[in-house]
């Protein structure tokens, strides 16, 4: 089974909730009804180039093939999520609501739900870490 976690916290590896994603793995490493090696690929957002979406419509074109106009880290991360057997969002809860960089990531994923040829369904489990202050 192919795990990709983002980790969506400005605070990186110092984050509460990818220290509760990364439970959530151990609980799964250790279910007995898993039968298959767990192969986990962990992502900081904040390490990326994410570009903002420029809702240019390119990835629609006939020619594009459901690939966006821009360069950036987006096209392996793109592969990455599409390859997953299952995808953990691992976020702080900021200001009522997730971080910039996921919001761009998901902005990012807009090729994959216009293009026929990258339609999967991928499970996700999303966790949430209410940060105090």
């Amino acid at each position: 089974m192919k795990i990709l976690l983002f980790n969506c916290s400005i605070k990186k590896k110092a984050s509460r909730s990818l220290k509760i994603a990364n439970s959530f793995i151990e609980g799964l490493n250790q279910n007995i009804n898993i039968r298959e090696e767990i192969q986990v690929n962990e992502i900081t957002l904040y390490d990326k180039n994410i570009n903002d979406c420029r809702c240019c419509y390119y990835c629609w074109c006939e020619e594009a093939s459901g690939k966006c106009i821009q360069k950036d880290d987006m096209r392996d991360l793109l592969k990455e999520y599409i390859d997953s057997d299952l995808v953990i969002w691992s976020f702080p809860l900021l200001f009522f609501s997730f971080p910039a960089a996921m919001k761009k990531f998901i902005e990012r994923t807009f090729p994959l739900y216009t293009w026929q040829k990258h339609r999967k369904v991928i499970t996700t489990f999303s966790l949430v870490d209410i940060q105090s202050y």
